[in-house]
């Protein structure tokens, strides 16, 4: 979130409190979250909660907690000494072992209209706030994962919402397959509390749900392929197709002046395109019927300093500067060697388009001339000559004053 936003956020807060008569939270409004039946979870509409800040919360939580008596999960089975199921383990003396098992109490939310609102007919959206029996406030994000035992770790989408979350000034604290319902895995995240809202909460949870079901289904995204170069699991890319967002260099020469230009011009291309864009250097592909796919990772010598240098030629032969541009290293899982990516947002409008100052003719670059290229499907092109009179001629006659 931009300080300007953050500002507009925190200006914007409303405390959540906890009402013994109405044994209920209210808002700063008035409005009332209840409970369903005799639960210990609480319930309510979007609408209401979305300006609730987190602090507020948790405090309005733990006395929820402490005046009905809400223990932990592993407290009850602590009490209640029930049967344990094949494959179930009962928990150590040392505590319990999953997060699950330390929920005293939960806020889950819906986006329904708040009029029709039903605690007992509702659907909860993905993410959830609980409370553990640390009063450590937690964000539970469900993933769906189908034909994997829930008993067992899943390392590889444990890393790549760890190294997603991590970017973002968030802790992956756990991953868990749901013993009531095998096909859906819970995520616990650790977020910074001070000035957030549930509405960033609601906004993290819907983004941390995508990437791990983009994950799970083998969905390629440019949100997912960032995550999972930063986990290291370079291994995960090999056999992935190029797109019109995901292009792949086994070497880029720097060295030589052509090289430099080959490379601004495929970064540019991103610029002008209408999304986001992901340029990955040490990764070979191999052309197929359907496309070209990656076959192979060659790590780049000196990566740090490669990225330097990849960046001073961006910023040198490409006009105007990218917006947030960022050119990025990533580990090759545990051998020390990296790969470098750059990662192009989606730039306005009005920026574009991006030009690259210089082309190579007659073996040598001409800094006098200029190329605009773009992407077609997963390729670089460049538009031709009656496309950049088409732009020069649209601001032209935006700027064009009546009567000239």
């Amino acid at each position: 979130m931009t300080p300007k936003r953050r500002m507009q956020a925190t200006a914007d807060l409303s405390r959540m409190s906890f009402v013994r008569d109405e044994q209920a939270l209210k808002n700063a409004d008035g409005e009332l979250i209840g409970r369903n039946g005799g639960g210990e979870s609480f319930y309510g509409p979007y609408e209401l909660l979305a300006r609730t800040s987190l602090s507020s919360l948790k405090h309005a939580l733990i006395a929820a907690s402490d005046y009905h008596g809400m223990i932990s999960n592993s407290e009850h089975r602590q009490k209640s000494k029930p049967v344990f199921g094949a494959g179930m383990e009962e928990p150590s003396e040392g505590g319990p072992k999953w997060i699950v098992d330390k929920v005293r109490t939960k806020l889950e939310w819906t986006t329904d209209d708040a009029a029709e609102f039903d605690v007992d007919i509702f659907i909860p959206e993905p993410g959830s706030i609980v409370l553990t029996d640390g009063n450590e406030l937690l964000v539970e994000v469900g993933i769906p994962v189908e034909g994997r035992d829930p008993f067992e770790p899943y390392p590889e989408l444990e890393n790549v919402l760890s190294s997603w979350a991590r970017r973002r000034s968030v802790e992956l604290v756990s991953l868990e397959g749901q013993v009531s319902n095998t096909y859906l895995w819970s995520s616990y995240f650790r977020v910074p509390t001070r000035g957030r809202t549930v509405s960033e909460i609601q906004e993290f949870a819907l983004d941390a749900r995508e990437i791990g079901t983009a994950f799970v289904d083998g969905t390629t995204t440019a949100e997912l392929l960032v995550a999972v170069l930063e986990s290291g699991q370079i291994a995960a890319l090999v056999g992935l197709q190029e797109s019109s967002f995901f292009e792949c260099k086994r070497q880029v020469r720097l060295a030589d002046e052509r090289g430099k230009l080959d490379f601004a011009k495929d970064v540019a291309a991103f610029a002008n395109s209408g999304a986001r864009g992901l340029l990955v250097i040490g990764l070979e592909t191999k052309p197929k019927r359907d496309g070209d796919f990656v076959i192979a990772v060659h790590p780049v010598p000196d990566a740090a300093r490669f990225a330097r240098l990849a960046r001073r030629t961006i910023d040198r032969l490409v006009f105007p500067p990218i917006d947030d541009l960022q050119v990025r290293t990533a580990p090759v899982g545990t051998t020390g060697d990296h790969l470098v990516y750059c990662i192009v947002p989606e730039q306005a409008p009005e920026l574009k388009p991006f030009m690259v100052a210089g082309a190579f003719v007659e073996g040598r670059i001409d800094g006098a001339l200029i190329s605009i290229p773009r992407r077609r499907d997963d390729e670089t092109i460049h538009l031709n000559p009656a496309s950049i009179h088409a732009f020069l001629a649209a601001g032209y006659a935006l700027f064009r004053r009546p009567g000239e």
